[in-house]
């Protein structure tokens, strides 16, 4: 991946709501031209000048020094991208979407990428002491039917149903015993069971879905248990404080291994927190290193997600939780998250707050996914966030 050596970023919120640009439409083309040479202006040279033209099908989009790009409109792809080369390097992508958004990343980026907005619909719980309410939102895990909650200071799991986001259940308190918690974080779910990692407690608590104790899991090989997830065969838990990865067999919870050390080199960690499984690697994202390693399930080094320390394009601020899919790997990170190419680490999308209507999540700690939706532990607004791409 191509390192970006400039951070200036920003997203600017289209004036227009219209599907799509018209070619009789001329007016909001040029309200919205005047507002994006303005804020390109913050930028470039004063005497870059910005405009566009209506060309047919097509829409050209011309930025001074000789730089163009065409603008196509292709059918069936929701979204199209702005690619700028010469003069002042740097990229301009387009999400057509209805709500859409311009950006401008200085410096290298990756051609690839695509900044663009996840649209919000709607939050589950909300700030409070009240049952399905959330003082610290931690870890998420999400199945078919519901939404499984962790709040490490209210000590307990909250449960919502999926579709309605109305609060089913919750249990714990805080306490040493069976079904307590101290600083409950991460969660996972399989088929039949909820892992929940007892930070403080040094242990994962294991429950069936409707919160019934089930046991706990060997706490010799765990040292402040953060992100847990598992897959057919396996638990996977990211020891905060020891800096090391513990594998347990999931049906068991025997100890299989634990891989991993304090360092920055490739297979040491500093301070990791979330962890993913995909049944061939595991994902890691490190506070205190800022990235994402991917390695086997043995513990042998893969690959690096992230190019260091920023808030930039790649780069990472004390990553939090991380989650996988298909083709993708899911990253929250301060205050945004970032989407990466599972094949090669490549970043191909940021996902960023946004305006009413679109990102709201300021904070995100943990994520989860389903089908097209992505769930976020929010806890600068006190709930969960969930978005649909």
């Amino acid at each position: 991946m191509t390192q970006a050596i400039e951070s200036n970023h920003i997203e600017l919120e289209r004036l227009t709501n219209d599907k799509d640009i018209q070619h009789e439409d001329l007016l909001s083309v040029a309200v919205e031209r005047q507002y994006l040479k303005a804020q390109l202006s913050q930028f470039t040279a004063p005497d870059v000048e910005a405009k566009y033209e209506l060309c047919g099908e097509d829409v050209w989009y011309e930025v001074g020094l000789g730089c163009s790009a065409l603008l196509e409109e292709l059918p069936g792809r929701p979204r199209v991208v702005w690619s700028v080369e010469g003069g002042r390097s740097g990229s301009l992508r387009r999400a057509w979407q209805r709500s859409r958004s311009v950006a401008y990343a200085g410096g290298q980026v990756s051609e690839e990428m695509d900044v663009s907005l996840l649209k919000y619909e709607r939050s589950l719980g909300k700030r409070g002491f009240g049952e399905g309410e959330f003082q610290h939102v931690i870890g998420i895990a999400v199945d078919e039917e519901h939404v499984y909650v962790t709040d490490d200071v209210k000590h307990c799991v909250s449960v919502f149903d999926r579709r309605t986001g109305a609060h089913v259940r919750s249990w714990g308190s805080k306490g040493g015993g069976e079904m307590e918690f101290d600083d409950p974080s991460g969660v996972t779910l399989d088929q039949t069971h909820v892992y929940v990692a007892d930070y403080s407690n040094d242990r994962v608590q294991v429950f069936t879905k409707a919160g019934a104790y089930v046991r706990s899991i060997d706490s010799s090989n765990l040292d402040r248990p953060f992100g847990v997830s598992v897959d057919g065969e396996h638990l996977a838990v990211a020891c905060f404080n020891g800096n090391f990865i513990s594998m347990f067999e999931k049906g068991s919870g025997r100890f299989v291994r634990r891989f991993g050390s304090e360092g920055n080199e490739e297979g040491k960690f500093a301070a990791p927190s979330g962890v993913a499984l995909d049944g061939e690697h595991v994902y890691v994202a490190e506070q205190n290193n800022e990235r994402v390693q991917v390695l086997t399930k043995e513990g042998a080094f893969v690959r690096m997600i992230g190019d260091g320390e920023g808030s930039g394009p790649g780069q990472m601020q004390t990553p939090w939780g991380v989650a996988v899919d298909e083709n993708h790997v899911f990253v929250c990170d301060d205050d945004r998250i970032q989407i990466f190419a599972k094949e090669d680490g490549r970043l191909v999308r940021e996902l960023r707050q946004g305006a009413e209507g679109h990102v709201k999540a300021v904070d995100p700690n943990f994520i989860a996914l389903h089908g097209e939706r992505v769930y976020v532990t929010d806890d600068n607004n006190g709930r969960v966030a969930v978005f649909r791409s």
